[in-house]
């Protein structure tokens, strides 16, 4: 989906859609290794084979999902603490966030107009980004009082992470929701619930799957260690037969 929307496409990570078209592609090649393990002769040696891809592939699950439900948290903090100070893991998600803000900003070519009474409209030149304008104003920009007084502005002015830009005034409203880091200081929550949308169903897919290939793992242990083989098994029959066989009277 979020290769699919232009707005989605800029606001969110890009890494964010290489970990879940990542996912797809490793289960497609997962399915057909597995199928031609089962189509060789020397199944004992492919299995070998394939419990090693298993366990790289488990590895590559477990690690994005760490990361997807860390990176979650990370922003679930900044947002808490209205993005002012943040550091380590917060940094690097906000970062992200930042990004993806300033290419939707660009991508949108946006205004933001006072409509009086502490309500602002912000306006997209690219229709394809329609989504971006109702959703800003309808949960933020027309929802809210955007004041100097709002923390906002603390927000704006803290350099620590994201410089405010040069020239501003940051008791000048207008002028400061006309930035792209004056409209993220004004609307990061909302911003923050959109992406964790996203990280949403990443997350539990990414869980998903890592359970998955660790059944599939021990599924594997237990067939090259534990199940006899099918020649194994009928020469045990075969001896079976000759033993009853010579046993009659």
């Amino acid at each position: 989906m979020a290769l699919a929307l232009p707005w989605a496409r800029a606001l969110v990570p890009g890494w964010y859609s290489g970990i879940t078209l990542g996912v797809g592609v490793v289960i497609l090649l997962f399915a057909i290794f597995g199928y031609a393990s089962l189509c060789k002769k020397e199944k004992k040696c492919t299995l070998g084979l394939f419990m090693v891809f298993t366990i790289i592939v488990t590895a590559l699950t477990v690690a994005s999902t760490v990361f997807l439900f860390r990176t979650e948290e990370a922003l679930a903090y900044a947002d808490k603490v209205s993005f002012v100070n943040i550091t380590d893991w917060e940094l690097s998600a906000a970062m992200e966030l930042r990004g993806g803000v300033e290419r939707t900003w660009d991508a949108c070519n946006a205004n933001v107009v006072d409509l009086g009474a502490g309500k602002y409209e912000l306006t997209c030149a690219a229709t394809e980004f329609g989504y971006v304008e109702d959703a800003v104003n309808a949960r933020c920009l027309q929802e809210d009082n955007v004041d100097i007084e709002s923390v906002y502005k603390e927000c704006f002015v803290s350099g620590s992470w994201w410089p405010a830009p040069e020239g501003v005034d940051p008791n000048d409203v207008e002028a400061v929701l006309n930035t792209p880091k004056g409209i993220f200081c004004a609307c990061y929550s909302e911003f923050h619930q959109n992406v964790e949308t996203y990280f949403s169903v990443g997350k539990w897919v990414s869980l998903g799957s890592s359970i998955f290939f660790g059944i599939v793992f021990f599924a594997c242990c237990y067939l090259c260690c534990c199940s006899k083989s099918p020649q194994k098994q009928q020469q045990q029959q075969q001896q079976q037969k000759a033993q009853a066989y010579l046993a009659r009277p």
